[in-house]
């Protein structure tokens, strides 16, 4: 258990959990399975009062987990996002096509 608490402790100090993708979750975080936390400190305080949860609160915390999993990063919504992400690629690229273009233009 010992190897564990310093492992979970470690990664902890590493990444703090309130960066850069994890902002979703953050907003997420009331009332759900997900526990954020920006100091060692209080990943520790959270993770003591996870550990003293009921079963019945665990299982309920995991439903709504599951509940977020359905609706925010199921299969055709990371599709969605990626194709979403792959057309913004694409039309910045066609405005700076046609940007050179209007300058190669002016310049004749």
């Amino acid at each position: 258990m010992f190897w564990l608490n310093n492992t979970i402790l470690e990664t902890f100090k590493k990444a703090p959990s309130d960066t850069g993708g994890n902002k979703l979750f953050q907003k997420l975080e009331k009332n759900n399975g997900i526990l954020t936390y920006k100091t060692e400190n209080e990943a520790i305080r959270k993770l003591i009062k996870l550990s003293k949860l009921s079963n019945k609160q665990l299982n309920n915390l995991g439903f709504k987990n599951k509940e977020i999993y359905a609706k925010y990063f199921n299969e055709k919504r990371f599709a969605k996002n990626y194709f979403k992400l792959i057309e913004n690629i694409l039309l910045d690229e066609e405005l700076k096509i046609n940007k050179l273009k209007e300058n190669n233009n002016e310049k004749i």
